[in-house]
């Protein structure tokens, strides 16, 4: 009897619970949330019992985990207005266990949605959870780099998210071979431009909505200003 793929598992589990977020599929199959992923997307134009492909499925999974990560960010947050009702923010209750819970809980869920919208930016997040007033791009900073991710997501994951950080940080400066500390005067104005905001972390996707460039001219431009920042210190 053939035995069946990690792929043909998570397929048939999914077909059967087509609700299940990606952590819950990797839970009850001990397959990695990456592999998980990459198997569904592979098949997603296939059509499942309700009548959805396996992708909008998928979509729909996120934006249900999206508004229930809201929902939760606010358990232990009270909702303040001004003088004329207008909501202003949020207040977190006095409770410290509450605090503690609630920013685990925001945790797992920017951690997840950085995972399954990656590659996006700390201001592309910010901006796309506005309606959640206290997830700010700092905000958001803090919890993805939080040293308590293990703890939180387990190690498999919160080396994902680790993974997926420090090659969204550090391509430009792979590139380079050496931190850059200056930018040497024969860099053009566009080159000097874009490798001081990728010398500065600034991720590829930002800088190309930043100066209205598209990604083949940011590449370029970058592999350019890398070439000549190589060997230099």
């Amino acid at each position: 009897m053939n035995q069946k793929t990690k792929e043909q598992i998570v397929f048939e589990f999914f077909v059967e619970h087509p609700t299940a977020y990606i952590s819950e599929i990797a839970a009850s199959t001990g397959i990695s949330k990456s592999s998980i992923q990459r198997y569904l997307q592979k098949r997603a134009k296939s059509l499942l019992d309700n009548g959805l492909t396996i992708g909008e499925q998928l979509q729909l999974n996120k934006d249900r985990g999206r508004k229930k990560g809201g929902e939760i960010s606010f358990q232990n947050n009270e909702p303040t207005r001004d003088e004329n009702g207008k909501f202003t923010g949020s207040v977190s209750s006095p409770t410290a266990d509450n605090k503690v819970e609630a920013k685990k809980q925001d945790i797992i869920f920017l951690c997840t949605y950085y995972y399954d919208h990656f590659p996006i930016t700390f201001e592309k997040m910010a901006e796309e959870l506005k309606d959640i007033p206290h997830f700010t791009k700092d905000y958001i900073y803090d919890c993805l780099t939080s040293p308590y991710l293990e703890e939180i997501l387990g190690e498999e994951f919160a080396e994902e998210i680790r993974i997926k950080l420090d090659s969204s940080r550090n391509t430009f400066i792979k590139k380079v071979g050496h931190a850059v500390a200056t930018l040497p005067d024969d860099l053009s104005p566009r080159e000097r431009i874009v490798a001081g905001l990728r010398a500065n972390n600034v991720d590829q996707n930002e800088v190309e909505r930043m100066l209205g460039l598209s990604k083949g001219e940011v590449q370029s431009i970058e592999e350019s200003a890398a070439e000549k920042l190589r060997g230099r210190k």
